[in-house]
């Protein structure tokens, strides 16, 4: 079942594309590989005249989840409006990420991410809204409309992507993404997989190292909890009882101490 999540910024339409391995996909300047290959896609699914709602935090982040819920005083609704608004994906994640784990300059960059522990998510779908605009959703109906300014909390690799950018019509935006979590080890081949691997579907390469092999396994999709993380975003003042996923769910504690629990 596909699981978009809301950027916390959006993106550039060319910061990320289908089976790319990143190191952090609300920050497309980290390390991250770029497939040479075209994986086999769905069909796009696009929709005219798009009208959607999302919610923006006290620091005017996009908090990642479209779940209904009641809004806390901190948080500002807004309702985004596209001409157009396209989901592409993955026809058959698992396979493409199996041809991906082939390539050798993917086995590489995932050698490199191992001796620098870096977490590394697999891009399986994705949101592209064409001429956006941002309102908040309380002055929808005065005259005339009003942009949501949106801050810049990404370094883009290409400075030409300024706050304008983000809120000028005609320009395409990656506003949510569907990522699947990767885990990858160097290790020796007769090395035991431990119980949390098990969630994980497993391919081995052999490398030049006698008696080693590069393990790389794909795992469950990326929660809005642990995208929250990802983009150093606070999770402590969210609702009581509200779970974002990826193991985080916030609560209020009457003693004034942060509420966070989960695995």
């Amino acid at each position: 079942m596909s699981q978009f999540l809301v950027l916390p910024t959006p993106l550039p339409a060319s910061s990320l594309t289908l089976s790319q391995p990143i190191a952090n996909p609300t920050n497309p300047s980290t390390t991250s590989f770029k497939p040479s290959s075209h994986p086999t896609c769905q069909s796009p699914q696009t929709h005219y005249d798009s009208q959607s709602t999302a919610t923006l935090d006290e620091s005017g982040h996009f908090l990642p989840t479209t779940s209904h819920r009641d809004f806390s005083l901190r948080e500002t609704p807004i309702v985004v409006r596209a001409e157009a608004s396209t989901h592409i994906s993955l026809a058959k994640p698992q396979e493409a990420f199996k041809k991906l784990c082939l390539d050798t300059a993917a086995q590489s960059y995932l050698r490199s991410s191992a001796k620098h522990q870096r977490e590394v998510y697999f891009v399986t779908a994705i949101q592209t809204l064409t001429n956006t605009s941002f309102q908040r959703a309380d002055v929808v109906a005065e005259a005339p409309a009003r942009h949501i300014r949106l801050p810049i909390h990404v370094k883009r690799a290409d400075s030409a992507y300024g706050l304008e950018v983000l809120i000028t019509p005609l320009d395409d935006v990656i506003f949510a993404v569907e990522l699947l979590n990767v885990k990858y080890r160097v290790g020796h081949v007769n090395e035991p997989h431990s119980i949390a691997d098990l969630e994980y579907g497993w391919t081995y390469h052999g490398v030049e190292d006698g008696g080693l092999q590069l393990s790389i396994g794909l795992g469950k999709m990326l929660g809005a909890g642990e995208l929250m993380d990802l983009a150093g975003m606070e999770i402590e003042d969210c609702e009581e009882g509200v779970d974002w996923g990826g193991g985080v769910r916030c609560a209020v504690n009457e003693d004034g101490d942060e509420g966070i629990g989960g695995f």
